[in-house]
């Protein structure tokens, strides 16, 4: 039996995967499928909603793993594609909701998204799901069934020269979490994010497109730095001045002045006997990665 469905695959748009990456376009879609073309789903201050735990959403991906999905939702909203709420307001009942963004300005190009044409969502016998607010009414078309059997087969129809045929990006696509996961797993000595700010946001997004940084050259730099560049991670004292150099951080990484003195060696641990390490200067050179960043 073959695994190519001829029906009811779930596509998605080449440009939005190239706006927002491939995990996120496929996520929302879907997402798209459930609030658009099935009775599941609440009515809510005039938006609409549907609920589901990660490890749900996880059987409708089963080919991701449910920290992957959790990267592609945590990046969807915040992109601002993406509501998550508890609409519940019972310390019980942490169920997240979860409502698209159509007037988001990366999805306002077209009239709206298509909804994917994956299998309806059976509905399970003798169960509905009132939620227990007056001012939230259920979905005029059905009460809501649960999602939590759903076993609708999801494939995808998808190939990497259609998304390459797409036109260009716009925005820079960055999976925002997944990146503090790197940073935070490689370089454990630093302090970690306790606050991803728009102000930090914007700051990756400027030093990512600046130097034309994605993952996989994000992930080389911090290894790099955690083999090369200890001095970075630790607490040092100075003995001539008496005072401590403080370990470096976040901030710090994503500046032009490390990343230079980073790529041209400058930064480089120093034998006991070395000279001062000078890494103020800022000399015009090409921006790649160099080749010890792959080590």
């Amino acid at each position: 039996m073959s695994l190519l469905l001829k029906v009811k695959p779930l596509v998605i748009s080449p440009e939005l995967a190239c706006r927002i990456g491939l995990n996120e376009a496929i996520v929302l879609q879907q997402i798209c499928y459930w609030l658009e073309e099935t009775t599941a789903g609440v009515d809510y201050e005039g938006r609409r909603w549907v609920y589901n735990t990660i490890e749900d959403w996880n059987k409708q991906f089963p080919w991701w793993s449910s920290k992957t999905v959790k990267r592609a939702i945590s990046s969807l909203k915040g992109m601002g594609l993406l509501y998550v709420e508890q609409l519940k307001k019972n310390q019980h009942d942490q169920t997240n909701y979860y409502s698209i963004n159509h007037v988001s300005p990366l999805l306002t190009d077209r009239d709206n998204l298509s909804p994917s044409r994956g299998t309806s969502c059976p509905n399970r016998k003798g169960q509905s799901v009132p939620l227990e607010q007056d001012n939230l009414t259920p979905s005029i078309r059905s009460t809501c069934p649960s999602l939590t059997e759903n076993t609708t087969e999801i494939t995808t129809k998808i190939t990497s020269e259609s998304v390459r045929q797409a036109s260009p990006a716009q925005h820079t696509s960055i999976d925002y979490p997944a990146m503090l996961d790197a940073y935070h797993e490689i370089l454990t000595e630093m302090p970690r994010v306790a606050d991803f700010t728009d102000f930090r946001r914007d700051k990756v997004r400027s030093f990512w497109r600046k130097f034309n940084f994605n993952q996989d050259r994000w992930v080389a730099y911090l290894r790099y730095i955690k083999k090369n560049c200890r001095w970075m991670c630790e607490n040092r004292p100075d003995k001539s001045s008496g005072r401590t150099w403080r370990k470096k951080n976040f901030d710090y990484l994503i500046t032009e002045r490390c990343y230079l003195s980073v790529k041209e060696e400058r930064a480089n641990d120093l034998p006991a006997s070395g000279h001062a390490r000078d890494i103020t200067a800022m000399p015009s050179a090409d921006y790649d990665i160099p080749d010890g960043f792959r080590g």
